[in-house]
């Protein structure tokens, strides 16, 4: 959809970068409620810390050099961490000391 401000004549489409949408690969038939910090590409590679020092250069040969999906990965990294330590049933002060 492209959104037109009469104002400024400004012309930008509002679904630019995929930006405040559901991931495409997301099906709500198949994996329920959406969690933002779930991957839900089809690439299930191994995780990090189970690589191999031999491997790790394969690894990170498979891993897109795309600066959007970095951020995408620290945005999952953010609520991942925001569900785990911040917003939690008896929330603690541990967060803090992770800085």
């Amino acid at each position: 959809a492209v959104v037109s401000t009469q104002s400024t004549g400004i012309r930008h489409n509002s679904k630019m970068l995929g930006l405040g949408l559901y991931p495409k690969e997301y099906n709500p038939r198949v994996h329920g409620p959406y969690f933002p910090g779930t991957y839900y590409g089809k690439n299930k590679d191994l995780p990090l810390q189970e690589v191999k020092i031999k491997d790790m250069k394969v690894w990170f040969s498979r891993r897109s050099l795309n600066p959007l999906d970095w951020c995408r990965c620290v945005g999952r990294f953010g609520w991942r961490y925001t569900y785990k330590w911040i917003i939690t049933k008896r929330p603690c002060i541990a967060f803090a000391f992770h800085i």
